[in-house]
């Protein structure tokens, strides 16, 4: 099924990313069985040249699901891509918000089949670089750094986005120190987060 990332909702249903030939999200029961697939990348200029498998490559990023089962998100690296879904009793998906913005500049690479990549221009931006969630608040680290010839500065950043499950922006955290990785506890009380320059975890009070 060319599954690149699979995320438990449940003990009997499962949502995954991948290199399908249709749909964005797909959804598995617990023996494996395609249920259905859900909804499409966003449209860019050249896009007709960009089969479905490359652009799973182009826009990847986090999807994570609420403690609940409810609800995901998925938040795109490379570009300004935010979405959050709600997974209904019926095992159906409804989109609760979605955001496209600054969208990478990417280029198909291979046959989209049976070689297939996306190469990023270097002009591009990074996005959504990390991000966790809890049952109440959605935690972004947002970098919005040109790629350049410094791949490694681009993933860092400390800036975090926080918003609500509905789509609702709630604050905007900027942190001392720029970090590559975040976690959050389950009471939305402190923020923890990876500093590669001094390999330490570092807890910050939210």
């Amino acid at each position: 099924k060319n599954i690149i990332t699979l995320t438990p909702i449940s003990s009997e249903l499962f949502i995954a990313t991948g290199l399908f030939e249709q749909g964005r999200y797909m959804l598995l029961d617990k023996s494996g069985k395609v249920l259905s697939y859900h909804f499409d990348y966003p449209t860019f200029p050249n896009d007709e040249i960009f089969t479905n498998a490359h652009k799973a490559l182009a826009f990847q990023g986090d999807l994570a699901v609420r403690p609940d089962g409810k609800r995901f998100f998925f938040a795109c690296e490379d570009s300004e891509v935010l979405e959050i879904v709600e997974i209904t009793q019926n095992n159906t998906l409804n989109k609760i918000y979605e955001f496209y913005g600054e969208l990478g500049n990417y280029k198909p690479e291979g046959d989209g089949k049976n070689s297939i990549a996306a190469a990023i221009n270097r002009h591009s931006k990074t996005k959504f670089i990390d991000s966790y969630c809890t049952q109440d608040y959605i935690y972004f680290l947002y970098s919005n750094k040109v790629i350049g010839d410094n791949i490694y500065d681009a993933y860092l950043a400390n800036t975090i986005l926080v918003f609500d499950w509905d789509g609702n922006a709630v604050k905007l955290l900027n942190l001392d120190t720029a970090v590559s990785n975040i976690a959050i506890d389950e009471n939305d009380s402190y923020l923890y987060a990876y500093c590669n320059d001094t390999e330490q975890l570092i807890r910050f009070q939210l």
